[in-house]
Parts: C-alpha cells; sequence; structure tokens
C-alpha cells in the first residue's frame, strides 16, 4: 500500500462511528509523519463534528503537529530532557514531542523509567503514548502494576494497556476479562478475546464465534481484520462457520482472504458446500476463493507431485455432490406434492439422468426411506432413461468400428429391457448391495442393477469404452455402506452385511470426467460448471410458438434465458400475468421472472397473490418479492414460515435463511423439537438445504432424541450426504447413547463416511478403529470441563449474568406497569398521608417510575399512512424521528438507510405499522415502504391499499 493510499485509508478511518477506530486512525497518521493542506483541512473538518473528548484532544494534537510541521523528522532529544524530574515538568506538547522522537536506543536505554512516567503522568493521550511507546521494552516486573488501568476511563489507555498485556502478561488480564469482554468497543472486546485466547483458547473460540454474528457490520470487519492475530489452525472452523452465515460480499472477501493465504487441503471442499447452497453474487466470490485456495495449494508444496490427483478428487466430489443434491431436492419435491403434478418432476429427472453422476447415484435413492408411491415414479423415470439408452446403444453398434463394439460387454437376456423389468422386485445384486445405504427401506421395490447401472446400456457410444475401463462404474463414492453384521430392523427390512472397511478406495472411485485443461498461469482451475442442469435452455420467438409449448416447457422458457433475451421474456411474461388461460404454474413462473428483470409494476399481483390460497402463486409472488423488494418480503416471511402448505413453508424458509440466516435456524431447532411428526418431517426437509456445518448441532440434538424410525433414517440421510470428518465423532457419540438396531444404522454410516473421506484424502487414518482413542481422549476432556464450575469470563457465565440483568430490567418495568395502573387520586392520598407521617422530612418521588414514558400504550400494528417533510427528520440511535403535517412525532424503526438519505426539504408519504404510544411524546412505528416522494413527484407503487 503507497503512503498516500494509506492516508487515505486512514482519513476515512477517522471519520468512522466506532470511538476506538477512529483513535487508532488518528494515531497512526501522526506516525506517518506527513503534512499536506489536505491533511490540514481535513482534520480542521472534522473537529467541528467530533463530540468525543479523547478523539478531540488527539485530533487537535495532530493539527498542530500538521500545522507546525512536526510530522517530518525530529531533532535528536537531549538526554536530560528525558530525566524523570525534568520531564513531568515540560508542557504537554513538549512530551508529546519528545515521545514521538525517541530513537530506539534511547526507549531502551529508558525502558526502565516508563512506569515511573506512566504512574505521574495525568494526561490520558501522553500516558497512552508512554505505553505504546514502550511496550516492547517494558519492564517486565512492571507489567501487573498496568492491569488497575484497563478500568480506566480513556479508551487510548485502556487500549495501549491491554494491547501490552496481552502481548507480554495475559494471565494479569483474568480478573478484568468478564468487563472487558462485555465492552460497548468492538475493538477492545476483540483485543480481550486474543488474550483469553492465550489463556483459555477453547473458550476464547467460543467468544470469536459469538462476535462473529454480532449485527454491527462495523464490528465484525473489525473481527475479521484481527482475525489475522489467530492462528488458522485453530480458527479454521470458526471462519468456515461464519462464511457461511455471512451474506455482506465486502466482508466476504475480507474473510476469504485467510483461506487464500493459509494453504489448507480441507478448505477447497468445505467452501464448496457453501458455494453450493448460496445466491449467485456469494457463490461467484466464494468459487474465486476456492480456485486461489487451489492455486496457494499448489505453490505451496505441501502435497508434493500428488497436487494434480488431489485436484482430480475434489472435481469428483464436486460431481457427485451436485448430483446428490439435485437427487435430494427432486425427492423433496415427491415428497411434498401430490402424483398428479408429477409430470414436470419426471421431465426433469429424465433429463437429468443423462449425466453419468446422476446416473452413479441414482441408485442410491432407491434404498432411502420413500413411500412406495415414490419409488414406483422413480423406477418408472429409470426404466425408460434405460430402455432409451439400449435404443441408442443397439442403433449404433451395428455400424459401430470393431475397437468400440469390443469394449461394450455383450449383452446377455437377463440385460435386455423387458427381461430386466419383469424380474424388478428380485434382489439387488451384489455390486449395489455393496454400494447401498445403511437403512434399506421397508416394502420397497429394488431395481435391477442390469437396469440402473450396466454400462452398455447407460453409457453412450464415445462413453462406451470409458465404461468399460473403469473400475466399477456401479459404485458410488457416496453409497452409505451396510452393517457389520445382520441386525433385525423394526420396519421388517433385510438387513446388509457387506463390510465396508474391505472395499478399497480404488473400488469406490467412480472414472472422473475430464478436467478444465491446466496451463501454467492457471495451473488449479476448477469446473463448477459440472453441476447438475437439467433445465436446458431452447429457442421460442413468438407468443405463438410460446403457446404451443406445454406447461412444463413454458415454466421453462422463463428460467433459461441470456441477457440479449429480455425483453422478449418480458413481454411475454406480461402477457402470461393479464391472461387466465396459462396454468398457475406458468403465471408464477412469468411472476418470478418478472422479479428477476427488476419490474416493480408487479408488486400489487404479488400482494394479491400473496392472499390466494394457491400454493404456486404464493411461491411465485414470495420469490418475485425477495429480487424486488427484501423489506416488503421480511413482512410476510412470519406469516409464511408457519404455512400450512409444506411447499410454500419450505420455501419461505430458504428465503428467511437466504436475508437471516441465524433466524431460519432458530426457526429449524423449533420445529425439530416440536412434537407433530409432521412438523419434524418438515424441519428435516428445511435442514437438508442449509450448510451442513450449521445444522449438524441440530441433527445431533435430533438424533438422539425420542423419534420415528422413519425420521432417525431421514436424519441419517443428511449426515450420509454430507461426509465430514467431525461428523464421526457426533456419531460415535450418539452410538454410545441409542438401542441395538440404530447403533448399527449409525456404525455403517460412520463406515461409509470414513470411506468416503479416506478415498478423498481428508482422514488419515487407515481404518475406522484408530480413530477411536483420539475421540476417547477428546471425550474426556470434554467431561472435565463440563465438570469445573464455569469461568467468570466464560460465554456461559457471561450470558448467565445478562439474562439476569434482563430479567431484573423486567421486573422492574413489570412493577412500573403495575404502579402507573393505579388510580393517580390514590397515589395523591397516599403521597399526602406519607407526608405527614414522616413530619413533611420525605418528599416522594419513587426513581422507579422514571421509565415509565418508554413503555407507552400497545397499538393494532396495522399499516398506516402519514405523510412529512425530511427536513423534521432526526437521528435516534433505534430509529428515525419523523413529524407529520398534522405535527404528530413518529419515532420509525427499521428505516434508517431508507429514509436517512433524503435531504432536507423532502416532502414523503410512508406507510407504517404503529406499535406503541407514548402520550405527549411520540409513537413508535416499523417501517414498512415509502408510498411517495412529492419533490420528485414520483409515486413508488401503483396502488395504495
Amino acid at each position: 500500500m503507497s503512503p498516500n493510499t494509506k492516508v487515505s485509508q486512514l482519513m476515512q478511518e477517522i471519520s468512522a462511528p466506532i470511538r476506538s477506530v477512529r483513535l487508532i486512525a488518528i494515531e497512526q497518521l501522526i506516525q506517518e509523519n506527513q503534512a499536506s493542506d489536505e491533511i490540514r483541512g481535513f482534520l480542521q473538518n472534522v473537529l467541528k463534528d467530533e463530540t468525543d473528548e479523547e478523539c478531540l484532544q488527539m485530533l487537535t494534537y495532530a493539527l498542530e503537529l500538521v500545522s507546525q510541521s512536526l510530522m517530518e523528522n525530529h531533532t535528536k532529544i537531549p538526554d536530560e530532557d528525558l530525566n524523570p524530574e525534568n520531564f513531568k515538568t515540560l508542557s504537554d506538547s513538549s512530551r508529546l514531542r519528545i515521545l514521538r522522537g525517541l530513537t530506539r536506543k534511547q526507549i531502551k536505554e529508558w525502558s526502565s523509567q516508563a512506569p515511573l512516567w506512566f504512574k505521574e503522568e495525568k494526561n490520558t493521550l501522553i500516558s497512552a503514548l508512554i505505553v505504546k511507546t514502550f511496550a516492547k521494552v517494558w519492564p517486565r516486573e512492571n507489567l501487573q502494576e498496568l492491569a488497575p488501568k484497563l478500568t480506566a476511563s480513556s479508551v487510548s489507555v485502556r487500549m495501549a494497556v491491554l494491547s501490552v498485556l496481552v502481548e507480554n502478561a495475559p494471565d494479569a488480564l483474568v480478573k478484568f476479562l468478564p468487563r472487558l469482554l462485555t465492552s460497548d468497543d468492538p475493538k477492545l472486546h476483540i483485543m480481550a478475546i486474543r488474550g483469553l485466547f492465550k489463556i483459555d483458547p477453547q473458550e476464547a473460540l467460543k467468544h470469536l464465534e459469538e462476535f462473529l454474528y454480532d449485527d454491527n457490520q462495523s464490528a465484525r470487519e473489525i473481527a475479521i481484520v484481527d482475525l489475522f492475530h489467530f492462528p488458522f489452525a485453530d480458527i479454521k472452523s470458526v471462519v468456515i462457520k461464519y462464511f457461511s452465515i455471512e451474506d455482506n460480499l465486502f466482508l466476504l472477501e475480507k474473510a476469504g482472504s485467510l483461506f487464500e493465504i493459509n494453504p489448507d487441503k480441507e478448505i477447497p471442499f468445505k467452501l464448496w458446500e457453501i458455494a453450493e447452497r448460496s445466491g449467485a453474487e456469494k457463490a461467484k466470490l466464494t468459487k474465486s476463493i476456492i480456485q486461489n485456495s487451489c492455486k496457494v495449494l499448489k505453490d505451496s508444496g505441501i502435497l508434493g507431485d500428488q497436487f494434480d490427483a488431489y485436484l482430480e478428487r475434489l472435481q469428483k466430489w464436486i460431481r457427485k455432490r451436485a448430483a446428490v443434491r439435485f437427487l435430494q431436492e427432486n425427492v423433496i419435491k415427491l415428497k411434498n406434492t401430490s402424483p398428479s403434478e408429477w409430470d414436470e418432476i419426471r421431465s426433469s429427472l429424465s433429463r437429468a439422468v443423462e449425466n453419468s453422476a446422476v446416473r452413479e447415484i441414482f441408485p442410491l435413492v432407491f434404498l432411502w426411506p420413500l413411500e412406495p408411491t415414490i419409488k414406483d415414479f422413480l423406477t418408472a423415470v429409470l426404466q425408460t432413461a434405460a430402455e432409451k439408452k439400449l435404443k441408442m446403444s443397439d442403433s449404433v453398434s451395428a455400424s459401430a468400428p470393431a475397437s468400440i463394439s469390443a469394449s461394450v460387454p455383450a449383452q446377455t437376456p437377463a440385460q435386455t429391457p423387458a427381461s430386466s423389468l419383469a424380474n424388478i422386485s428380485t434382489s439387488v445384486s451384489d455390486s449395489v448391495t455393496a454400494s447401498a445405504p445403511a437403512f434399506p427401506p421397508s416394502g420397497a421395490k429394488e431395481v435391477s442393477p442390469e437396469v440402473i447401472m450396466a454400462p452398455s446400456s447407460l453409457s453412450t457410444p464415445n462413453q462406451a469404452s470409458l465404461a468399460a475401463t473403469s473400475s466399477d462404474t456401479s459404485t458410488s463414492v457416496l453409497a452409505p455402506t451396510p452393517p457389520p453384521s445382520p441386525s433385525p430392523s423394526p420396519s421388517g427390512s433385510t438387513p446388509l452385511t457387506n463390510s465396508v472397511e474391505a472395499t478399497s478406495a480404488s473400488q469406490l472411485a467412480t472414472q472422473p470426467e475430464s478436467l478444465s485443461a491446466q496451463t501454467p498461469e492457471n495451473p488449479a482451475q476448477i469446473d463448477f460448471e459440472s453441476e447438475i442442469q437439467s433445465e436446458k435452455p431452447f429457442r421460442c420467438d413468438s407468443l405463438e410458438s410460446f403457446n404451443e409449448l406445454k406447461d412444463s416447457e413454458q415454466k421453462r422458457f422463463f428460467s433459461s434465458f441470456d441477457n440479449s433475451e429480455t425483453a422478449f421474456r418480458l413481454e411475454i411474461a406480461e402477457k402470461v400475468l393479464d391472461s387466465h388461460e396459462y396454468s398457475k404454474k406458468v403465471r408464477a413462473a412469468a411472476l418470478r421472472c418478472c422479479g428477476k428483470l427488476k419490474k416493480r409494476s408487479c408488486i400489487s399481483i404479488a400482494e394479491k397473490w400473496l392472499n390466494s390460497s394457491d400454493a404456486d402463486l404464493q411461491i411465485g409472488a414470495l420469490n418475485f418479492l425477495a429480487d424486488i423488494d427484501k423489506e416488503m418480503l421480511d413482512l410476510y416471511l412470519s406469516k409464511f414460515v408457519h404455512s400450512s402448505s409444506i411447499r410454500v413453508q419450505l420455501e419461505a424458509i430458504r428465503l428467511l435463511q437466504k436475508f437471516d440466516t441465524k433466524q431460519a435456524l432458530a426457526l429449524i431447532k423449533t420445529m425439530l423439537s416440536n412434537h407433530n411428526t409432521t412438523v419434524q418431517g418438515a424441519g428435516l426437509a428445511a435442514a437438508s438445504s442449509f450448510d451442513f456445518i450449521l445444522v449438524r448441532p441440530l441433527l445431533v440434538e435430533f438424533l438422539g432424541g425420542d423419534i420415528s424410525q422413519e425420521l432417525f433414517e431421514s436424519g441419517l440421510c443428511i449426515f450420509q450426504a454430507n461426509p465430514d470428518p467431525e461428523s464421526l465423532f457426533f456419531l460415535n457419540q450418539l452410538c454410545k447413547k441409542s438401542i441395538k438396531f440404530r447403533i448399527d444404522l449409525m456404525m455403517a454410516a460412520s463406515r461409509q463416511i470414513f470411506t468416503e473421506l479416506k478415498a478423498m484424502g481428508q482422514v488419515q487414518a487407515e481404518k475406522l478403529a484408530d480413530l477411536e482413542p483420539v475421540w476417547e481422549e477428546r471425550l474426556e476432556k470434554e467431561k472435565l470441563a463440563a465438570a469445573e464450575p464455569p469461568k467468570a469470563y466464560s460465554l456461559k457465565a457471561l450470558k448467565k449474568e445478562e439474562k439476569q440483568a434482563k430479567k431484573i430490567d423486567e421486573i422492574q418495568e413489570q412493577i412500573a406497569e403495575k404502579v402507573i395502573s393505579f388510580n393517580w387520586k390514590i397515589w395523591g392520598i397516599m403521597g399526602f398521608l406519607c407526608l405527614i407521617i414522616i413530619g413533611g422530612m420525605f418528599v416522594y418521588s419513587a426513581p422507579e417510575l422514571k421509565p415509565l414514558k418508554q413503555l407507552g400504550t400497545p397499538l393494532s400494528l396495522k399499516p398506516a399512512d402519514i405523510t412529512g417533510f425530511t427536513s423534521e427528520i432526526s437521528t435516534h440511535p433505534i430509529g428515525i424521528y419523523f413529524l407529520t403535517e398534522d405535527r404528530k412525532k413518529f419515532l420509525i424503526v427499521g428505516a434508517n438507510e431508507r429514509l436517512a438519505k433524503y435531504q432536507k426539504g423532502k416532502k414523503l408519504e410512508i406507510q407504517v405499522s404503529p406499535m406503541r404510544e407514548y402520550e405527549g411524546s411520540h409513537t413508535v412505528a416499523r417501517f414498512i415502504r415509502i408510498m411517495q416522494d412529492f419533490t420528485a413527484d414520483t409515486e413508488l407503487t401503483p396502488e395504495k391499499k
């Protein structure tokens, strides 16, 4: 960073809302030793608006230095000036000048005097500068004397002392950590966490994770910058979890730098799990970080000559993940729609099965816990695909060259469509059984592996030789594994007995498709476009040709287009929305298309559809608002996340996850803890669309509870579809608390996860049993930690204190409400009697009545339109005051960004939801939207309800 760029950045930080950030920026600007008219003018302007006393003092000194051109090199400081007796007699300006002009040699020579200077110093700015100047050479025997200053009123002094103690004497912080870890200043807070990390790393990581979820974006940014002071290996899991929740691209890019400068072979796998469920912009950024992480991994040389093999494993894993996710999403759709609506899903699956990754994974679906009707439907889809492939193979084989024909295994009578499908209920062959899930469903029809996986029947002519040379194309890396020994299942299903540990990684590895070409300039390019794309675009150039399409094709028309076709798609969408001749599914797709194209005039249609009873229309309207008006969507999500329609509910939770992941996770937790199995099932379905690292704690708790066998198997499926080394530990612990047949299922799932992780190079142990001692040691440590009373600085203890303080506040409010409910005449009589009794020596003044004005009167929450002028707007910590034309004052919450941007003199009509009225003061209302900007003569919504 050039000096000019750094100074410009510091000048921006001097205007930051957080005091500690401003103080640090001013100090660093002083240290830059640059003086110019621009800097002087800037400091003069900032001084006019600064209100904090410390910042004013620091700015005044900085301005003085600039004005006197003292930011250049200083002359040598005479040693006699450094004598403690002389030093304290000098002026503040002289002492500051001397401290800044000390040479390294002088700092070392006079370090023994620093504690005495600090002890006698009255000026807080100079006190902080003394500590910072001598920080690296501060006498160790005097470090403990600094600790009491951690409670000083000066933020500069506290920060300086904290910085020294974190680096040199973290144990001196213990007594003060509870206060520091609850500081309102983010910089002090994160520095305290750094100190705690040197004392109690595990507890520090809990505080760090909590801090990274702060609602204040500036606080999160400060935390991310400080992450570079922590060992990456220790904070890796915390940062990955944060990366999963955060949606701010600016902060994500900052956090992504950690992954790009710390080579770690696990990171690309973890980041891809996040990318595949992220919005377009976040996914694009995450993929870029993955590419850079792979390049750093290659350049680091830690993989030696195995980098290409590693990249190949990663690419193959990405394809498998995409296939599993695609099939899971379609199974969820089948579970939550009626058979009469399955035609669209049939078309989607039929197109997707042409992808080799989907074909390899598809057999597993038949062994998931599905209803017989869904099994039959999937069987028919796969049966049709197999017949199509066989016909294609037969038509080509007659004219194929001898080399290709020889590579295709000969068809036996049992492999023809007729004979295979006639024996559809026969037992699964050994090749499929070896890759079967740990829990075959009861009463499910099983599909002949020849129909599903025969290389010659499902491979195209160009893939025939590849299929013939593959070690085992019928076995999937993602295939769940069977239990080690027979165990009766309560559902009556036949146990699987094949041993997974006997299966080598090479047998589990399928032949990968070709990677993107690697060049010297791009040595680690990953083909992310191998995701499953079943929605293939097609041409349609007029309304007449559009009307000739089937419903499913018309829906695809609105979801598959490029920028050159925007105007045409919008024209067709408008005509579809104006006509009731099209199906509701098509009209919903048209509205979603309008949302993507930012056509705001369709808001009235969306509002109307949200009040309909049709699931397709409601889903279309919700997605439209997600693209057009997120604030309006927020008003409706709380209703639709509890919709009676599972489809609508899942879509609402998905959108809630996109805009408020923490709230969505809380909702999933509530659903899983519900005693209604339908609600629990919906919770599991929703959980499967979250990043696994976020929902795993909830699933562990859920699987350990009293739930049905079907829900248990469905929950275990999510673990198997998201293999992770940490899951092995949790499944191991669950096994110790479960009944026999569930233990067998979890052990089988653990073997499957371990085998895949080993094949992907994500675990180093040779056998699953090798991890047992590690788990036992970890469990013992956790038991010992749990048995000890929580430390005063622990997150648990601090949260308990916070909860108790909140409870006291609530009690005080309740008392105040009861007090104010008394008739004031009674209070007058009682007060008069009290005056008589105590002889007029006491005048009643109840301090607990002071917050009564804040309680207000609850209102109906019905929307209301109000008109006022922005010239009367003033900021408030939790909202914005808005004075209406009839001189009524509103405190509007949730609108700071939308309203504060308007300049004085603007007249607005806004819609709000009044919540509480404070007599003689104001009304608190939640912002809904801006109805009209009268100055611009622009009506922002076509209709007013």
